[in-house]
């Protein structure tokens, strides 16, 4: 049997249940600092593969990205 890397990740039990009791505006948090983390990862790849790019250029991808648009104008 060859090791697989599973094609998603599910919240187990224990996790569920901490998630459950916890305040809603305590997942919030939790929420927006993923959605943080996902953010400054996206940026920072974008602007290493494309250091010639300015500011906006990256912003506007990463803005694209995050958005799920599929095609972005960055000129």
């Amino acid at each position: 049997m060859e090791d697989r890397i599973p094609a998603f990740e599910s919240v187990d039990d224990v996790m569920v249940g901490v998630y459950r009791n916890m305040k809603p505006e305590k997942r919030l948090e939790i929420a927006l600092g993923m959605w943080l983390s996902a953010r400054q990862m996206l940026y920072e790849a974008i602007r290493s593969f494309h250091s010639d790019w300015t500011e906006d250029q990256v912003e506007r991808t990463v803005a694209a990205r995050m958005l799920n648009i599929s095609r972005v104008t960055v000129n």
